[in-house]
């Protein structure tokens, strides 16, 4: 049921992707077959992606797929576009596909990362800080608390790299009516990624 949805979703470029009419140029017209198929199937490739209604029982599948779809969004399957499963089912069982990691881990990553800000005057990191809550003030995001209470306040903006639950977390409701409405929204449909007979059933 999932394979057929590939062939659209994977043969459209996400860069030639518009919300406009300039739609019917970008794809229907250099893309009509797949763009066509995209239509047809629209009602699929948008609803969450709905394990139970593609015969996915077994426990550990169903935790492993729960799993992909967080580390690609933040969100449990369930709160994941069928097109976003439909794409990354496609990529990972080609006949070729292969598995690649970086060269040193993820602590390379994070190294190189921080190589791009330490490398610019007056810009620095800070490893081993955990924020424990963005500041809200005159409906902004006026900075970081730190665990142990330190305010560091933003210049201009404060931007988060870490999952949808996490930087949720990290602002206190009633900061903000908008973003708390986000919020309730977003997460709304999203199930446990993990639970198991000896924990509590959000995996904490």
């Amino acid at each position: 049921q999932l394979i057929p949805l590939t062939k659209g979703v994977t043969a459209l470029p996400s860069t030639a992707v518009r919300g406009d009419a300039g739609v019917l140029l970008t794809l229907g017209a250099r893309y009509p077959r797949a763009f066509l198929d995209v239509i047809l199937n629209a009602q699929k490739i948008t609803a969450p992606f709905d394990l139970e209604a593609y015969g996915v029982r077994d426990p550990f599948l169903k935790n492993y797929l729960d799993l992909i779809a967080f580390l690609l969004q933040g969100l449990p399957s369930n709160g994941t576009l069928t097109a976003v499963m439909a794409f990354m089912v496609d990529e990972f069982y080609k006949p070729d596909a292969v598995m690649d990691f970086p060269k040193g881990g993820s602590g390379a990553m994070a190294a190189a990362l921080a190589r791009g800000v330490t490398k610019h005057a007056g810009c620095s990191v800070r490893t081993s800080t955990p924020v424990e809550e963005v500041v809200v003030e005159e409906g902004r995001a006026a900075g970081v608390r730190l665990k142990g209470g330190r305010l560091l306040r933003a210049k201009r903006a404060v931007v988060s790299n870490a999952d949808l639950h996490n930087t949720f977390r990290m602002v206190p409701e009633g900061a903000h009516a908008g973003f708390d409405e986000e919020r309730d929204a977003l997460l709304a449909p999203a199930a446990p990624v993990y639970s198991d007979d000896d924990g509590p059933a959000d995996g904490a």
